[in-house]
């Protein structure tokens, strides 16, 4: 029988004893509840993946030998295997200080290029100095840049411009080729740059070394096709085209000149080569070569580098990075620590190497992503504007990160959500005129925003109808009352956010404050502006465009970097406000982010609880605990439904739900009538639980004026440390220590998050043996939104889960 609490009326609570449908009712649900398994195949298991990494490092460091090295591979490179595992720990955090990685330094230090003669040596050690040590062995690489220059073959026919094994070796193959681009272009990446013609010949190498199908070979006596070279090819151009800093946009006479015609030469060969990828496409084996496992994880070490610089999710229908990862993690198994180098055991360690790389390097946090929209390219017309920027951030926030492209015709709002913040630009409407089209892209963004995504936008200098077609999209996705634009003022926190911007270099920027933040952030066409000179400021996208990987031979002038610079500074702060510098490893967002499992769950039996809504209140943050209930109906498997729809005091609908809670903002004060039935809502059993968002000192202030208004006789008191509802005596955590979040200004005035651990604090009024109502004066919902931002007070987002649900056990166990 279900007890009549939960039937939607408190007339049965008192032929219950306190307690009596605590852990035992929760305990009959979880043994008779069932909830569908509804992830889907391609989600990966975020420990699984942590625990293949860690093991995969213990693994390397046991086999490691005394004087530094690995076992080479027999009769050649004499320390590139060594190189190659050292950078395989860096890759995955292993510090430079480590033992195991300062006695490899110690021992690939004795191997100067002179001595080594060996391409995949000398670059795999440019790769390994530039990453460990670039100021202590700037010597050493700028050494072995200088020999791989020098090995690159220079001839009149297909081998110009690749490299073989040695110096003076007239036979390119492929696979010496792409380890000589890759230690050139890490090492370009630390200040040390190889010749505009070494890279020249490199391009043109890579070029016509590809297959007429889209495919490269090993070499040219070996063309047949194969995954992991057809991959290298595709990395070297992209590569290439970076250090030659190929630009849509460009300077002419101390003018901007934006949206430039580019040649899509390469864009076009990696397209090819992207089809035969997916028309070929296997994470089970090197493609088109055999089912030998030691070339498989070479192959995926590939697979993960052009899936990363092409910006691409999906090879075809295929997540390239999901399916590698668990095809990884299955081989493996869950009792050893390594990959098998089958049929060449031996060398464990490499295969172990390159599974490890493929699992580290696939696994960067996007950092944003471009919506692709519309027909043409005009939404791409700067395409290495986020590329720049990415590489702007990584500069700055000192780790690596990834950006890509979303086609929206494609994409659900679970897509979306696979990065935190998304972009788009353009100088066309966004809105096609295909109704259906339309609903799916507004439909998409609306889940995107409501999931905690953060939308970035901005028209081009030369045209109005992306204005006026993005602020009409933007009225479809946020229809109601409240959401609207507005200029964001010299005091909100996206303008301090990382960098301070020259007084002359601002430019105007409007948002939307959605839920717990500013959530949309727009930068209209500047041609707009009538106050604005002439000619006409370029974009953010086209100065993102012009930034240099490296110093130019000839510099721009001054006027001219400084407008790039603030460019660069103003995206950048616009995306430490969106993402709190804080990203999530690509394995730690599930393939599904938005799931309904009240469709899943039995109607009877339900705990109801419902957001109580005063004057707006509940608008700051309104899908907090509709997160809250998913996550503890998904992790806990606990029968609980949450009413989205607001409630307010003035409704006697709230005695139907024995949980209410309510968050706010702003001040607020309660009528006669609100004060009296929510007092009789707590006399009759009711239980209450209030945060303040972002630890908003006005609510805080109302909230403890109305509590001492309805229960003059009772104050708010402070919850002990060890009291129930901060233990697991209800069936929920311990919480003696909570970490909080704190706002603050740096010495250089840059925003910053700085954490604390302290004692939960909490207060509460008590009725009868029980806590009625609980009240934490730090922001509990925008953390349970999961919406990072710069601006918040309050607990983390995993101590806030903890606090709902003691909350909402607490309250169920004095039923």
């Amino acid at each position: 029988m279900i007890p009549s609490f939960f039937r939607g009326d408190f007339r049965g609570r008192r032929n219950f004893r306190p307690g009596m449908l605590g852990k035992t009712f929760f305990t009959a649900w979880l043994m008779i509840l069932l909830v569908p398994n509804i992830s889907r195949a391609e989600d990966v298991d975020p420990e699984a993946v942590r625990r293949a990494i860690d093991g995969a490092v213990r693994y390397l460091k046991t086999v490691q030998h005394e004087d530094g090295s690995w076992q080479e591979l027999a009769g050649m490179h004499k320390c590139g295997v060594t190189a190659f595992c050292t950078l395989a720990l860096l890759n995955a955090g292993v510090p430079k200080e480590d033992p195991v990685i300062q006695k490899s330094l110690t021992h690939l230090r004795r191997f100067p290029a002179s001595e080594t003669n060996s391409t995949y040596t000398i670059a795999t050690q440019c790769m390994v100095y530039a990453l460990a040590d670039p100021e202590r062995d700037r010597a050493l690489i700028r050494e072995g840049v200088a020999w791989l220059e020098k090995a690159q073959i220079r001839s009149d026919d297909l081998e110009n411009g690749g490299w073989g094994y040695q110096l003076n070796y007239n036979l390119a193959d492929n696979s010496n080729s792409q380890f000589a681009v890759l230690g050139l272009y890490e090492a370009e990446r630390v200040g040390i740059p190889a010749s505009h013609e070494t890279w020249l010949r490199a391009k043109e190498y890579w070029e016509k070394r590809q297959n007429a199908n889209g495919s490269w070979g090993y070499s040219t006596m070996q063309k047949e096709p194969r995954g992991s070279m057809t991959c290298a090819g595709m990395a070297s151009l992209l590569i290439a085209d970076t250090t030659l800093n190929r630009r849509a946009a460009t300077v002419l006479n101390g003018l901007i000149l934006c949206c430039q015609p580019l040649s899509v030469d390469t864009e076009d060969r990696v397209e090819k080569g992207l089809k035969w990828l997916r028309d070929h496409f296997t994470v089970a084996q090197n493609p088109a070569v055999s089912t030998n496992q030691f070339w498989v994880h070479y192959y995926l070490y590939a697979l993960e580098r052009v899936g990363r610089l092409s910006a691409k999710r999906f090879i075809g229908s295929n997540d390239w990075y999901r399916e590698g990862t668990n095809a990884l993690l299955i081989e493996k198994g869950n009792f050893v620590d390594s990959w098998k180098a089958e049929p060449q055991e031996q060398y464990d360690h490499l295969a172990t190497s390159f599974a490890l790389l493929f699992l580290v390097k696939g696994r960067r946090p996007i950092l944003v992503s471009k919506l692709q929209y519309g027909n043409g390219d005009r939404w791409n017309a700067h395409p290495s504007d986020l590329k720049h920027l990415t590489l702007y951030a990584e500069k700055n926030w000192k780790f690596e990160m990834s950006w890509q492209l979303i086609d929206s015709a494609k994409a659900t709002a679970d897509d979306l959500l696979q990065t935190p913040v998304l972009y788009f630009c353009g100088d066309r409407s966004p809105l096609s005129g295909n109704a259906r089209q339309d609903q799916k892209l507004v439909e998409s963004l609306r889940g995107f925003l409501e999931g905690g995504g953060f939308l970035f936008a901005e028209a081009y200098s030369e045209d109005d109808t992306f204005d006026a077609g993005f602020r009409e999209l933007m009225n479809r996705v946020l229809p109601e009352e409240g959401y609207e634009f507005h200029l964001l003022d010299p005091s909100h926190p996206i303008w301090a956010a990382e960098k301070t911007i020259p007084v002359n270099q601002l430019r105007p920027i409007e948002g939307i404050d959605f839920g717990c933040r500013t959530s949309v952030v727009y930068v209209p066409p500047m041609r707009n502006l009538r106050e604005m000179p002439k000619p006409v400021r370029a974009s953010l996208s086209c100065l993102w465009e012009l930034a240099e990987l490296r110093p130019r031979a000839e510099p721009y002038s001054e006027t001219i970097q400084v407008e790039i610079n603030a460019g660069l500074d103003t995206g950048l702060n616009i995306l430490a406000y969106a993402t709190g510098r804080e990203l999530k490893y690509k394995y730690e967002i599930p393939e599904t982010v938005i799931r309904k499992l009240n469709s899943h769950l039995p109607s009877r039996g339900k705990i109801q609880a419902a957001m109580l809504d005063v004057m707006g209140s509940a608008n700051a943050a309104p899908r907090a605990i509709a997160k809250l209930v998913q996550k503890i109906a998904l992790e806990q498997q606990i029968p609980i439904e949450v009413r989205v729809n607001q409630i307010t005091l003035d409704d006697d609908g709230i005695f139907n739900y024995p949980v209410l809670f309510l968050h706010g903002r702003n001040s607020f004060q309660l009528s006669a009538a609100q004060r009296e039935r929510l007092k009789t809502y707590i006399d009759r059993g009711g239980f209450l639980f209030v945060n303040a968002i972002c630890a908003s000192q006005p609510f805080i202030d109302s909230f403890r004026r109305e509590m001492a208004e309805i229960f003059p006789d009772t104050a708010l008191t402070r919850l002990a440390a060890n009291d129930p509802f901060l233990t697991d005596a209800c069936g929920g955590y311990n919480l003696q220590r909570v970490t909080v979040r704190i706002p603050q200004k740096s010495p250089e005035r840059r925003s910053e998050i700085v954490s604390r651990e302290i004692p939960p604090e909490l207060e509460g009024i008590r009725m009868e043996n029980r806590w009625s109502i609980v009240f934490s004066p730090y922001d509990v919902s925008c953390a349970l939104e999961d919406m990072s931002t710069m601006e918040c007070q309050g607990y983390t987002q995993e101590d806030a889960f903890k606090l709902g649900l003691n909350a909402i056990l607490y309250a169920v166990e004095f039923l």
